[in-house]
């Protein structure tokens, strides 16, 4: 994503005055971290532009050249892009709830379909977050006739994850 956006910076700059400030003037990446959560999933990337005054490109312009650089992107959650600082909430919000998530999701997924259909609405995302898988562990009750305990268990697939230290 960061190597299409430079490469979109590089085309509207092909079309600038010789001498011209450069439209970019930095870029930051962030991985693991968003909007307050926190996952080897998430990602976020900022752009800063010369000031608003100084340029004759508008962030839309660029938004929307980055959008279609970019393209789709396999098995991503969710892609938004936003070219403000400050925003007076999304363009259209619905919020649904169910107690049955496999339910939840096909609403969801359902009413993205329909939403996609109107003319102008793009970036359609769903904040639903499926989760970590779990495993849950029980102990056979012939365990207890051993002496082991749950929580012997517990340590004991921990170690298997991160390993031990021996004292």
């Amino acid at each position: 994503m960061e190597r299409d956006a430079l490469a979109v910076f590089d085309d509207f700059e092909a079309g600038r005055p010789t001498g011209a400030p450069p439209l970019l003037e930095h870029i930051m990446i962030q991985i693991g971290r968003h909007s307050g959560s926190t996952g080897s999933h998430l990602g976020l990337i900022r752009i800063q532009l010369l000031d608003g005054e100084q340029r004759d490109v508008s962030t839309f312009d660029i938004t929307r050249a980055w959008r279609r650089q970019i393209g789709t992107v396999p098995e991503a959650e969710a892609l938004s892009f936003r070219s403000s600082l400050h925003r007076a909430g999304n363009p259209i919000e619905v919020h649904l709830s169910l107690d049955d998530n496999e339910q939840l999701i096909a609403a969801a997924d359902e009413l993205k379909a329909v939403i996609g259909r109107i003319p102008g609405v793009f970036d359609i995302e769903d904040s639903f977050l499926q989760g970590k898988q779990e495993m849950q562990l029980k102990l056979r009750p012939a365990a207890a006739n051993l002496g082991l305990t749950l929580n012997d268990l517990a340590r004991q697939v921990r170690h298997a994850f991160y390993g031990a230290e021996a004292l």
